[in-house]
C-alpha cells in the first residue's frame, strides 16, 4: 500500500483515508555420542599388494593371497582407537539433550529434556543437569531451567561416560518497535515492565514499519528510511542480536519504502511497498550480505510475506497513491528459487494486508483483507495452500488488520479503526466475538498490530494511539497486565 506522511496524519487526524492506508503496517504475530560413526573406513581394511608382506611365515614364493589380515602388527580388536577422528566402540550408545537452544527470559522456567540409548535401550531417567554459568541461570535435577539474567551460558546432562550440551539464553522474548522514533522496545513478561529502548543507544531507524525475529538469533526490523516516495538511502534491514552484545547490522536495502519481512529458507526477504518489488537479503558464514531484487506485479504495492511449505506468499494491497484506489486484491505466490511468481490467487476483497498460518498446520493460510476503509469493508480469506484455492471467507469489521493464531487454534484480529479486537475459531470458522460484539480494549484508540504469543496463546495488542500494549489472556480474554510504550507498533516473540 502506498503511504505519504502517514505519521503525521495519524497524529491529525486518525480518521482521514490518507492515514488509514496506512495503518496496515506489518506486523509479527524468531546430541553427542562416545561411538564410533564408522563413515570413513579404517585404514587397515585393504591391503593394496604393491609390496610383499613382511609376514615371517610368507616365503615370497607365491603372491600373497590376503586370506589373513594384512601387515599390521594386531587386528583392529576397536580395544584402542584407529586413526579415526572418533574411537571406535561399537556400543552405539549416545545421549541426546532437547531442544539444543532455547530462549527463557528472566524470572520464567523452561524444562529441557534428555534422552539415551544404552546398550539398545532407551533411557530417560538418571541423568545428572549441570549449568555453566549460574548468574545467568540455575537448572535442577529435572532439567528445569530457571532464567536469573540476560546472557548466555551452556547446561550438560550427564549419565555415567556419555554427555550433550545445550545452549541458554535469557532475555526478553517479547520485542516490540516505536514507529515514528525508531527505537525497539521489548516486554518483561515476568515483572510486566517494559524496555523502552531495548538497545539503550537510541534509534535504529527513522520510520520503522516492521519487526520479526529468528529462531538462530536475530530481531530484525524493516526501516521505510521516510514517509513519503522515492528512494533516499536511509531504506534498510536492520539485524540485531540480542545474544552476542546486542550487535547491529544495517543492510543498505535499494527499495522504495520497503515494509515488511519474513526468514524463509535461509534468506530475509522484504516488501518493497511503492516499487513493487521483493528484494531476498542473505547473509555468509561471516555475516556479510548478498541482495538480489525481484520484480512483482505492476501495482502489487505488497504488504505481508510469509513463507509456507515450498513457497513465499506475498499480500498486493493494489493501492494507487495517486487517486486512492485499489485494484482487486490477490495474493502472489513465488518460487524463492529463482523469485518468479508461480500462481496468483484471486481475493474476493481489495486490499490483502495481513497473514497468519494455522499452528502446526501448514495447509491453511488466513488472509485478512482490510477493504477501502470505506464502502468496502474487512474480510477474512481461508486459503488451501495444497492447491492455492479460496475455500471460503466472511465479513469482518471495517478496516481489519494484523492477525494471531494460537496453539488451540483460536484467531485474534485487531481493528485499525477502532479499538477492539475480533475472535474467530480458526479450524471451524466459528466467530466468537464478531463485527456486533468484538473484545474491546479499555481507553485503546488505534489497534495499529497485534501478536500471539507462542507459549502463553495469549493476545498482545499494540495500541499505538493510546500508546500501551494490551496482553489479553483467558477464555473471556480479559486484559491480564497492559505496559506503557512510546508508538507501539508491531510485536515479535521467539
Amino acid at each position: 500500500m502506498r503511504h505519504v506522511d502517514r505519521w503525521v496524519t495519524l497524529l491529525v487526524a486518525l480518521a482521514a483515508l490518507t492515514l488509514a492506508a496506512g495503518s496496515l503496517v506489518g506486523c509479527s504475530s524468531g546430541g553427542s555420542s562416545s561411538g564410533d560413526d564408522d563413515s570413513a573406513s579404517d585404514d587397515d581394511t585393504t591391503d593394496d599388494d604393491t609390496q610383499i608382506d613382511d609376514d615371517a611365515t610368507d616365503d615370497d614364493t607365491q603372491p600373497d593371497d590376503d586370506t589373513q589380515t594384512d601387515d599390521d602388527t594386531q587386528p583392529d580388536d576397536d580395544t584402542q582407537p584407529d586413526d579415526d577422528t572418533t574411537p571406535d566402540d561399537d556400543t552405539g550408545d549416545s545421549l541426546t539433550v532437547a531442544p539444543q537452544m532455547e530462549i527463557v527470559p528472566a524470572g520464567t522456567s523452561f524444562t529441557y529434556t534428555a534422552q539415551a540409548m544404552v546398550s539398545g535401550e532407551p533411557v530417560t531417567t538418571g541423568f545428572t543437569w549441570s549449568i555453566d554459568d549460574h548468574d545467568v541461570a540455575t537448572i535442577d535435577q529435572n532439567g528445569q531451567v530457571t532464567g536469573v539474567a540476560n546472557g548466555q551460558t551452556t547446561l550438560t546432562a550427564a549419565l555415567g561416560d556419555l554427555n550433550d550440551t545445550a545452549q541458554v539464553k535469557v532475555g526478553p522474548d517479547v520485542f516490540v518497535f516505536d514507529s515514528i522514533g525508531g527505537l525497539l522496545m521489548a516486554i518483561d513478561r515476568n515483572s510486566q515492565t517494559p524496555v523502552a529502548d531495548y538497545l539503550g543507544s537510541g534509534a535504529v531507524g527513522v520510520i520503522v514499519n516492521d519487526v520479526r525475529v529468528t529462531k538462530d538469533g536475530y530481531v530484525f526490523l524493516v526501516d521505510s528510511g521516510d514517509s513519503g516516495p522515492g528512494i533516499t538511502g536511509g531504506e534498510k534491514l536492520i539485524l540485531v542480536e540480542p545474544f552476542n552484545a546486542n550487535h547491529v547490522t544495517n543492510i543498505t536495502l535499494d527499495q522504495d519504502s520497503p515494509w515488511s519481512a519474513t526468514y524463509f529458507q535461509g534468506s530475509f526477504w522484504v516488501t518493497g511497498n511503492l516499487d513493487s518489488t521483493l528484494a531476498q537479503v542473505t547473509l555468509n558464514k561471516d555475516k556479510d550480505a548478498t541482495v538480489a531484487y525481484y520484480d512483482l506485479d505492476p501495482s502489487c504495492a505488497p504488504l505481508d510475506a510469509i513463507g509456507v511449505g515450498d513457497y513465499l506468499y506475498v499480500a498486493c494491497s493494489g493501492f494507487h497513491l495517486d487517486g486512492f484506489t485499489y485494484d482487486p486484491g490477490k495474493v502472489l505466490v513465488i518460487d524463492p528459487a529463482t523469485g518468479a511468481k508461480v500462481q496468483q490467487i484471486d481475493m474476493p476483497q481489495v486490499n490483502p494486508s495481513h497473514f497468519a498460518v494455522m499452528p502446526d498446520d501448514d495447509t491453511v493460510l488466513y488472509v485478512v483483507c482490510t477493504g477501502d476503509y470505506v464502502t468496502n469493508t474487512g474480510k477474512v480469506v481461508k486459503v488451501a495452500t495444497a492447491d492455492n484455492t479460496v475455500t471460503s471467507s466472511f465479513d469482518l469489521g471495517v478496516a481489519p488488520g494484523a492477525i494471531g493464531i494460537n496453539a488451540a487454534d483460536i484467531a485474534f484480529v485487531g481493528e485499525g479503526m477502532r479499538g477492539s479486537v475480533y475472535v474467530f475459531n480458526a479450524s471451524t470458522g466459528a466467530v466468537i466475538h464478531g463485527t456486533a460484539d468484538p473484545v474491546v480494549i479499555p481507553d485503546a484508540m488505534w489497534i495499529q498490530s497485534l501478536g500471539v504469543h507462542p507459549e502463553t496463546g495469549d493476545a498482545y495488542v499494540c495500541d499505538q494511539g493510546d500508546g500501551k500494549v494490551y496482553v489479553l489472556s483467558g477464555t473471556d480474554y480479559t486484559t491480564v497486565f497492559n505496559v506503557t510504550l512510546t508508538n507501539p507498533a508491531g510485536v515479535a516473540f521467539w
